[in-house]
């Protein structure tokens, strides 16, 4: 049962991974060329602040999650109710990470 818990946990984060790496990318390398009054302007991520904030948000949570998988990937073999203080600091950070 525990094993089956940890191959899920594994399964959720790389596809959290996933889903954030493909974000940041689409964001990063998108562009978009519009005419106005036959002037070209082209605009990318760079020209809002709001798209670099969210750049580097989901580069960090795409980080954590990848250490998270490291962390779970180590402890493989033990359970972390033994590691109560690990098992409270892993939920306070996945409630930070979510929340903020």
């Amino acid at each position: 049962m525990e094993l089956s818990i940890q191959k899920t946990e594994a399964l959720i984060r790389l596809s959290t991974i996933v889903m954030l790496v493909l974000t940041a990318c689409l964001i990063g390398l998108d562009s978009q060329t519009k005419v106005i009054f036959y002037v070209q302007k082209k605009a990318s991520f760079k020209d809002l602040r709001a798209l670099v904030g969210l750049l580097y948000i989901t580069s960090l949570a795409a980080a954590y999650n990848l250490l998270q998988l490291c962390c779970s990937s180590f402890y493989k073999g033990t359970s972390l109710q033994s590691y109560a203080y690990l098992a409270w600091l892993r939920y306070i950070l996945d409630q930070v990470c979510i929340y903020l």
